[in-house]
């Protein structure tokens, strides 16, 4: 039997276009961003999800939030959602961090690269894989909804696809959208990717 998943990034912070929020940061949505946040609850309402699961963060979690109050369903937090754990790299601008040959590595040999506290892409992946091997054994037949990161959400899909971690620059996951998937027994069926609920120009 198979489980369904809705894989949505976070709805937009203030902060999202300049700073690498991370871990440390734990920024609330913007006006935009609960917007973004109230459109992908809309789209979600015709897959009847039965469960909404949420990264630690604060925009993960008032993201996940609105969704489940929508579709009227429980929101449960999950540690294995939760961002990557930059450690220093977390809290500053994009542009201070363009100067760290440790971010510009990070960057350039996802593969090979480490965070400043030692999280590389291997082990994020598996995190999530494994979370979703045990939804998939726990809801059999259900759909869930995982509220978590840009990254947690392409580990996933890199995977699936059977494409090496280092491609990451090709899937694009922007706030506030929709990656649909299937999965049986370890094997997956990708639905689509970063499909944007948001039609209409939010402020």
């Amino acid at each position: 039997m198979t489980t369904r998943f809705m894989l949505v990034r976070h709805g937009s912070c203030a902060q999202t276009d300049t700073f690498l929020l991370g871990r440390a940061v734990d920024a609330p949505l913007s006006a935009r961003g609960r917007g973004e946040a109230d459109a992908v609850a809309t789209r979600l309402v015709p897959e009847r999800p039965s469960l909404v699961y949420a990264s630690p963060r604060l925009r993960a979690r008032q993201t996940a939030m609105a969704i489940a109050d929508t579709l009227q369903c429980d929101c449960d937090v999950s540690e294995m959602l939760d961002e990557i754990e930059f450690g220093r790299w977390s809290g500053k601008t994009f542009l201070e961090l363009a100067g760290d040959p440790a971010w510009r590595q990070w960057n350039g040999d996802r593969v090979h690269a480490r965070t400043p506290l030692n999280e590389s892409i291997a082990d994020v992946q598996t995190r999530v894989l494994a979370l979703l091997d045990t939804l998939a054994e726990i809801h059999v037949s259900e759909t869930l909804v995982l509220v978590t990161h840009a990254e947690i959400i392409r580990c996933a899909l890199l995977h699936y696809l059977g494409r090496s971690p280092g491609a990451f620059h090709g899937v694009d996951i922007a706030p506030g959208s929709l990656s649909r998937m299937s999965l049986q027994r370890g094997r997956a069926v990708i639905h689509s990717i970063n499909e944007r609920p948001t039609s209409v120009a939010l402020a």
